[in-house]
């Protein structure tokens, strides 16, 4: 019996002896897997919240007719990342800016991802699949909305003008940006995902090409001014909202597929998970009753597990690392511009509000310069986008050498740039760097056995003191906007500093741009006519249409006051036309009423002979034949005269429609633009003509002129005549005919009627100052 026992003590002690450490490693491992389980789980709440976020932030930017159920994050969410409370707020701020509010909803997505370990699980499957979550889908929405906000803004809008253009350029970039982003997408292929939403995404691909090359065609027609009606509800918004609706129905739905599968798999996990954790406790149950061998076997199998286990984490981490490479080289991209490598507008707007709060607190100050490059256009027309990229990478060069290291460079569209610095606000050290600038940037550089001549004009703003107490980051840069308009209306290679005075006269130029707008919708510009004499003779021989303003508050205005806001709003060809229109109709009536005005003279503004559109409303006009003459500034003909102009002139030629060189003398006309040019008639500014009876020097000049005009067969009208002195002067130096308050001031057409039947030959006005 005692022998027994002995026995059964050995094989009882042999037994603990074998199990006691295959039972310590099944606890564990016991351990191990509920920590991995409870990493799912944790994972899973981040999902869902990610979920929630992505949802309001879709609809809430694409379907913002009725606002969904606001986001809240449940207080495990919150406890992740402090930063998450006052990213939930931002979601819901209704004053927010749409793009602040999708880049709050991109951090809080972000965020959450990595502190619930969501992407490290995801990862392990398909770095990808992550990539298209967190960073994908979030910079689509960005761009969507930037797109479809120029689009809205177009589609209000009958006609287009020069500022408008530009917005179709920039649309076209976001355009094709979108459609990038989404061929991107397409080619993610995710370690497990449904067959729909690959047909979806793939759909959505195929939609965004066809619709991309339909926009890039309508923005060119409109670029080019091929497209007579520059319709933005016709050329603009269809392709746009047809963008916006694939976008929120194919996008929305294939990241809620991928979100959906990305979700199945972690649950797969979990499963997985949960059936080995019930395995090993069932085991422990076991150990107790089975043979020795049986509890050998399962201790090598669980210790094989935790092998994988321990592999698998280590595989994680490795592909942890591979996935926040990827994540800092993806949010260098978005704060960096692809060409030049500067910060793009985002950072540059990031970093404005952390050296703000800098300056309040080291009693300092901030300025920004906002550069604009002069005659950047001509280069990308004429030797083509190549030559314009290289232009661009030189200017990075330059401001990056002419700059401080602390300084934040960003260009921010097209030809415009940045520089945001610390500044005392005093102007001479900024002077001191803009000068740079400007010197080193007037330099040509050469492309392609080209010389590239360009230049830039700089507006700059600073704000220091109280001014950093309530700052308005928006105003602050918009007041440097202005101070650079104010520099390139001065001329090119210029700089200017904001000042009140400025922005007063901005908001004052911006009103009375409404009311002009207003007032062509409103019948108010007019024409009124001012004869013109033949000066041997002393005949009538025409008029000269002048456009007039009766503003409803103002009263009458005279062209000095809002050709420059027309010509600014590009509504000089509206302008151009509606005196034309009226000048033709006065035409009619003056025939009925048997007064034969044998010329009207119109003045065309400088672009209007390189618009396609302008040939166009002549076709569609019944003209008097050889009664119609168009006055043209000379600067529209130097010596770059090119074809599309020439076409025009030969056009008008072909109309029997003659042409006349407005106010010459006070702009930069060549003997060849002449020659290229060959106007039927010269008037002479009343710059040289007003003195000529004083002045020995004026009458050279215009005798000098005269003489070139008839050795090139061209009359010779002088403008300004207010003496008699002065106009038998000009009479003896050979002008053909004269114009001016000595002879009659301008008059409305009805006026006209009376004093042409009293007036059959000319004599001084009565308000003239002539003897």
């Amino acid at each position: 019996m005692g022998r027994m026992l002995s026995i059964q003590g050995k094989l009882t002690i042999i037994s603990v002896a074998l199990m006691t450490p295959l039972i310590a490693v099944s606890l564990f491992s016991e351990q191990l897997i509920r920590q991995q389980l409870s990493r799912i789980e944790f994972a899973l709440q981040g999902g869902d919240a990610i979920v929630d976020i992505w949802d309001y932030t879709i609809e809430t930017t694409l379907s913002p007719k009725e606002l969904p159920k606001p986001v809240n994050l449940s207080p495990s969410v919150l406890s992740m990342d402090g930063r998450l409370s006052g990213l939930q707020e931002k979601l819901h701020d209704p004053e927010l800016a749409t793009h602040k509010r999708i880049q709050a909803a991109h951090d809080a997505i972000l965020t959450i991802s990595g502190k619930s370990e969501l992407s490290n699980i995801l990862s392990s499957k398909s770095p990808e699949l992550a990539m298209v979550l967190f960073d994908r889908g979030a910079e689509l929405v960005f761009r969507l909305e930037r797109l479809a906000s120029i689009g809205i803004r177009l589609s209000k809008k009958n006609e287009l003008n020069q500022y408008d253009i530009m917005n179709v350029m920039v649309a076209g970039g976001q355009f094709k940006n979108v459609a990038d982003n989404v061929g991107r997408v397409t080619r993610i292929e995710p370690y497990v995902f449904p067959e729909t939403a690959r047909a979806l995404i793939s759909h959505v691909g195929a939609d965004y090409r066809k619709l991309n090359s339909k926009f890039q065609g309508q923005a060119a027609k409109i670029v080019m001014g091929a497209d007579k009606h520059r319709d933005g509800q016709m050329l603009v918004v269809e392709p746009l909202v047809e963008a916006e609706v694939a976008f929120e129905h194919g996008i929305n739905a294939y990241w809620r597929a991928v979100m959906t599968a990305s979700v199945d798999l972690i649950h797969q996990d979990r499963a997985e998970l949960t059936q080995l954790y019930f395995l090993v406790i069932g085991g422990l149950a076991v150990f107790t009753v089975i043979c020795a061998g049986a509890a050998i076997v399962l201790r090598r199998s669980i210790i094989l597990q935790t092998q994988e286990i321990e592999a698998a984490y280590r595989a994680t981490d490795q592909q942890n690392q591979e996935l926040e490479a990827l994540r800092r080289q993806a949010e260098h991209e978005s704060h960096h511009d692809a060409l030049t490598g500067l910060a793009n507008r985002r950072y540059l707007e990031r970093e404005l509000d952390i050296r703000v709060r800098n300056a309040r607190q080291a009693a300092g100050g901030i300025a920004v310069l906002h550069i604009d490059l002069d005659r950047f256009k001509m280069i990308n027309d004429t030797l083509g986008h190549a030559a314009g990229d290289f232009v661009l990478e030189h200017v990075a060069d330059v401001l990056h050498r002419e700059t401080r290291s602390d300084d934040v460079v960003a260009r921010i569209g097209g030809d415009e740039f940045l520089i945001l610095s610390y500044s005392k606000g005093e102007h001479e050290p900024l002077s001191r760097m803009v000068n740079r600038i400007i010197e080193s940037l007037s330099k040509p550089v050469e492309f392609d056995g080209n010389l590239c001549q360009f230049g830039a004009s700089i507006g700059v703003n600073t704000a220091t003191g109280k001014e950093l107490e309530d700052f308005d980051s928006g105003r602050f840069l918009s007041n440097a906007d202005i101070a650079l308009y104010s520099a390139k209306e001065g001329g090119r290679g210029r700089y200017v500093f904001f000042n009140k005075a400025l922005r007063a006269e901005t908001e004052a130029s911006k009103s009375l741009s409404d009311e002009l707008i207003l007032g062509l919708e409103n019948g108010e510009f007019y024409p009124v006519y001012q004869p013109q004499v033949d000066a041997q003779t002393g005949e009538w021989i025409g008029v000269e249409a002048l456009a007039r303003w009766e503003h409803p508050e103002k009263g009458g205005l005279s062209p000095s006051v809002f050709i420059p806001i027309a010509r600014r709003l590009g509504m000089l060809a509206r302008l151009d036309e509606a005196i034309m229109e009226q000048g033709l109709k006065d035409l009619t009536h003056w025939d009925a009423v048997g007064i034969h005005v044998p010329k009207l003279s119109l003045n065309l503004s400088e672009h209007r002979l390189a618009d396609p559109a302008f040939l166009d409303w002549l076709e569609t006009h019944d003209l008097p034949v050889g009664r119609l003459s168009f006055e043209v500034l000379e600067t529209v003909f130097s010596d770059d005269f090119d074809d599309v102009r020439r076409f025009a002139v030969d056009r008008l030629q072909e109309l029997n429609i003659a042409l006349e060189m407005d106010d010459f003398g006070t702009g930069h006309a060549s003997l060849a633009g002449l020659l290229s040019f060959s106007p039927q008639r010269l008037k002479i500014a009343r710059e040289l003509a007003g003195p000529v009876d004083t002045s020995e020097r004026h009458a050279r000049l215009v005798s000098g002129t005269v003489d070139v005009a008839a050795a090139l067969e061209i009359e010779v009208l002088a403008e300004g005549v207010e003496r008699k002195e002065q106009a038998d002067v000009l009479r003896d130096l050979g002008c053909q005919s004269l114009q001016g308050f000595y002879f009659a001031r301008p008059m409305p057409a009805n006026e006209l009627v009376k004093w042409w039947r009293g007036n059959m030959v000319a004599k001084p006005s009565r308000s003239s100052h002539a003897v």
